[in-house]
């Protein structure tokens, strides 16, 4: 039966249109940014969370690939990851105080959420529609939002 219906929607590929028939998602202007609003109010956040502008930009370089690590369940997590986890966090909310201006912090990291979803810039082609839609058009530029942790030594990396 499995095979059977597998075949008909494969056979049903044949005929459909292979394009996609959304809009892409443009990337925000990143000079525009303006105020930012309650998605559910429409009120003005009292918050400047427009990222700060710099025309050197600095190319994101991966780090080395050593092995896959795979991130345990958070109810399967042994004493020793839950203290190392947390040091991790300790140490991204430290960066707020010691460089308020490193991406890796996490009022950086709100900041980033509140200009990306909260309508501080429009997405292009639609004036004043603001989603977390908008967020995805950030995910080339894993400097600017993508925040990890490494598991095998628990630096914070960007």
């Amino acid at each position: 039966m499995l095979l059977g219906l597998s075949g008909l929607y494969g056979a049903a590929n044949l005929v459909s249109d292979p394009q996609a028939y959304a809009a892409p998602i443009e990337a925000p202007e990143f000079k525009a940014c303006g105020e930012a609003r309650d998605v559910a109010t429409g009120d003005l956040l009292d918050v400047n969370c427009c990222p700060p502008h710099s025309d050197n930009i600095i190319d994101y370089k991966l780090p080395p690939v050593t092995k896959l690590r795979i991130r345990p369940a958070a109810h399967k997590v042994t004493k020793e990851y839950l203290a190392k986890f947390e040091e991790a966090i300790r140490l991204m909310k430290k960066l707020d105080k010691d460089d308020p201006t490193d991406p890796r912090g996490f009022m950086q990291q709100a900041n980033i959420h509140c200009a990306y979803c909260n309508g501080a810039h429009d997405q292009v082609g639609y004036k004043n529609r603001h989603s977390g839609a908008q967020f995805l058009a950030l995910l080339p530029l894993p400097q600017v939002v993508l925040v990890f942790l490494r598991e095998d030594s628990w630096e914070i990396d960007r």
